[in-house]
């Protein structure tokens, strides 16, 4: 597995803004979502998470190159079957009311979709149904009106064009592009009016407040609330029509919003926090009480001298044994990095 020449630091998100200031250093933070046999030297890179003084939105410092990351052979996540991700998909398909986009001419544009779930409970009811993803080639699975473009959805704005769709989709996608005002940007002025835009994602208000700071990694670059949402909405032109949260959702919690191509005037959102500064306030409050409850933890894990056991499985399982102090979990009766996921978190939060 080739590492990257270098790491680019990019301070691009919502709002195109140069008012961006770091708020949490994360040095050699390790690469997540990727699994084998545990290898000390596995790769990390610094990290450091900022905030947008203009728009109040969060995201990295530093990217990694998404060609490097989302390599098919190492790229370990996959939304598998299960019910809580039927539960999650229903979730979207209802309340985002994308289950109305039934018409024989609507043609749905996935970014992201690369274990074709949500396509095989849509694309039935519609005349195209196109998935775009850095895993998948073109073509690849294709059936009856589903094909899928392989790459990064920045790499097909001419097929975008020239395919015209009027339903574009995401799940768990906008906080891994690198520039997404500018992405969403560039789709807005080439779709037809009143195209309808669906997305969802971790929702940072439920980060924060289920001290879900293992949540925070390399690929996901943005970490997006409802008020980075309206301002990005706003700063796209578009008519923000649907903002929802999913308290079931991944990562403590998602949110899921809809907007139109429209010069329609959006929903209101009630800001979360009087100012920009009291919600960094209310970051580096949660962050504290999350670094006594690791502390805590240490002190269990080391107080214990008789063999220790890790059980269930997790992605985020670098992340958290990194926040342990990056040695706790190797020390467990098997290694913390197995192909067929057997271990976990030690202590779940």
């Amino acid at each position: 597995m080739e590492l990257p020449s270098s790491v680019e630091v990019h301070t691009s998100g919502v709002a195109s803004s140069s008012h961006i200031y770091p708020i949490w250093s994360l040095p050699n933070l390790p690469i997540t979502e990727q699994f084998g046999i545990f290898d000390p030297n596995f790769p990390s890179f610094d990290q450091e998470l900022m905030v947008c003084m203009e728009s109040g939105h969060f995201q990295l410092k530093n990217v990694i190159n998404p060609r490097y990351l989302y390599q098919y052979s190492t790229y370990s996540f996959r939304t598998l079957s299960s019910q809580k991700i039927n539960d999650e998909l229903k979730f979207l398909i209802e309340n985002l009311e994308v289950d109305k986009c039934n018409s024989i001419t609507t043609k749905i544009l996935e970014i992201g979709g690369n274990n074709y779930e949500l396509a095989n409970l849509l694309s039935a009811k519609v005349a195209n149904y196109i998935i775009c993803d850095p895993i998948l080639s073109d073509y690849e699975n294709c059936k009856s009106n589903v094909s899928s473009w392989g790459g990064m959805i920045e790499d097909h704005m001419d097929r975008v064009r020239e395919y015209k769709p009027n339903l574009i989709v995401g799940r768990h996608v906008l906080e891994h592009i690198v520039d997404p005002f500018d992405t969403l940007l560039k789709l807005v002025e080439i779709v037809p009016d009143g195209t309808l835009f669906c997305f969802e994602t971790p929702n940072l208000r439920s980060i924060l407040s289920k001290l879900r700071f293992d949540a925070i990694f390399h690929q996901h670059l943005h970490y997006y609330d409802e008020s980075s949402i309206a301002f990005l909405v706003q700063k796209l032109n578009c008519e923000l029509i649907k903002i929802i949260t999913n308290p079931l959702g991944a990562n403590g919690g998602s949110l899921l919003f809809s907007f139109k191509k429209s010069r329609k005037s959006s929903i209101f959102v009630k800001p979360q926090y009087q100012s920009i500064e009291e919600k960094v306030s209310y970051f580096k409050n949660q962050l504290n009480t999350f670094q006594k409850v690791i502390e805590s933890q240490m002190s269990i894990l080391n107080a214990w001298t008789g063999e220790k056991f890790g059980y269930g499985a997790g992605l985020m399982l670098a992340t958290y044994n990194y926040h342990l102090g990056g040695d706790e979990l190797n020390h467990l009766k098997e290694s913390w990095m197995t192909t067929f996921l057997k271990l976990a978190l030690v202590i779940k939060i």
